[in-house]
């Protein structure tokens, strides 16, 4: 598993190369003038002294979008069903000692909640929770699952780590996907902003998205928590995470998620605009098919930029608190920058000629795989 073959991975190697004095011009612009890079090129672009070469990574990077996915991009809703959590996360709103508005949508909430949504036109959603088994556990998530499926071709989820048959069971229930990120891959790092709570057990997360890939998942959502470590280290590690589930899960469709954290707090590494637009264009050029996505974290000049670029996946309106499209009283995870409503963008995207994308996928698809 991951989880073990990264206690053998030397950061500090990948780091020092990054760092090199001996990287010059000549070699970035020798990497970029190849087709396709391998891991070690892919060094070399996370490098200051590939940050003069953005214009090129651009090219590059549209050429490759326009290859593998045309002019679309799917859009999706996220749908908090709960803010409970049992965990201490140092930087979440959402952590056990915070004194916010808790809320877990009842059923016929949820159902209020789908209205509103199907009524613009989605038919992709993605459903987040905070940890609180009590609260919202793996029968609860099914259930709004199962709830979902009566309105959406396509649900997928954000919630905690979870054994192999509780994500068989999610399946069951109707999900297609998954997403979770590691937070940082720095161990040490991570036990201490996860001080308590179930999510302190760094090798279970670690290992979670290779138990929903082995359950049955047709899409994995990976990423990392930029803000919380040296930006270079986590997308180094990423990176690794990514290579590892091609080759092991080869089937499996995969999207890179770049959730940034904007209030900084001390503890914190800010991530500058500069460096998150060359991490992503630098993974890009490593993975030309995997998709990209791009949530409401950022700002409405930021993500349409990148959506000439790279991005494959875009949230739109999204309500970071459970009952926020129907306007119930609760605590949002964290603040939007993009608060454009559906119309907004459906607009700008008319006049980027990108066709949005809102179903990718069918329950039928999985009938014929059944019978086969």
């Amino acid at each position: 598993m991951f989880s073990e073959l990264v206690k053998d991975v030397d950061i500090t190697q990948y780091l020092s190369l990054i760092n090199s004095s001996q990287i010059t011009t000549t070699i970035i612009s020798n990497v970029l003038s190849k087709e396709t890079i391998n891991f070690h090129e892919f060094l070399l672009l996370l490098s200051n002294e590939a940050k003069p070469f953005i214009p090129q990574m651009v090219n590059k990077s549209k050429l490759l979008k326009k290859k593998y996915f045309g002019n679309t991009v799917q859009i999706y809703m996220p749908i908090y069903l709960s803010n409970e959590c049992v965990n201490g996360c140092l930087y979440c709103s959402f952590n056990a000692s915070s004194s916010i508005v808790r809320k877990t949508l009842s059923f016929q909430e949820l159902e209020k909640e789908f209205i509103y949504i199907k009524a613009l036109g989605i038919d992709s959603v993605l459903l987040l929770t905070g940890e609180s088994p009590k609260s919202a556990g793996v029968d609860y998530i099914s259930e709004c699952i199962k709830i979902a499926n009566n309105y959406f071709s396509y649900v997928s989820l954000e919630i905690h780590p979870c054994s192999k048959n509780d994500y068989s069971s999610l399946i069951n229930a109707g999900a297609s996907g998954l997403t979770l990120y590691q937070e940082t891959y720095n161990k040490i790092l991570y036990t201490k902003l996860h001080p308590y709570g179930p999510k302190k057990d760094y090798s279970f997360r670690l290992s979670a998205l290779e138990h929903a890939m082995v359950a049955g998942f047709r899409k994995i959502g990976v990423g990392a928590l930029l803000g919380l470590n040296n930006w270079r280290e986590d997308i180094v590690m990423l990176a690794l995470h990514i290579k590892y589930i091609q080759k092991k899960f080869w089937k499996s469709d995969i999207t890179i998620s770049f959730p940034r954290i904007k209030n900084y707090l001390p503890f914190l590494y800010p991530v500058s605009d500069s460096d998150f637009i060359q991490m992503i264009l630098a993974l890009r050029l490593l993975f030309p098919t995997v998709g990209i996505t791009l949530s409401t974290r950022e700002a409405a000049p930021l993500r349409d930029y990148l959506l000439d670029v790279c991005i494959t996946q875009l949230s739109v309106a999204s309500k970071t608190n459970p009952g926020g499209y129907s306007h119930a009283q609760s605590t949002e995870q964290f603040a939007v920058f993009d608060d454009r409503n559906m119309s907004d963008i459906l607009i700008m995207l008319s006049k980027k000629d990108i066709d949005p994308i809102t179903k990718d996928w069918s329950s039928v698809f999985k009938e014929i795989k059944n019978e086969n």
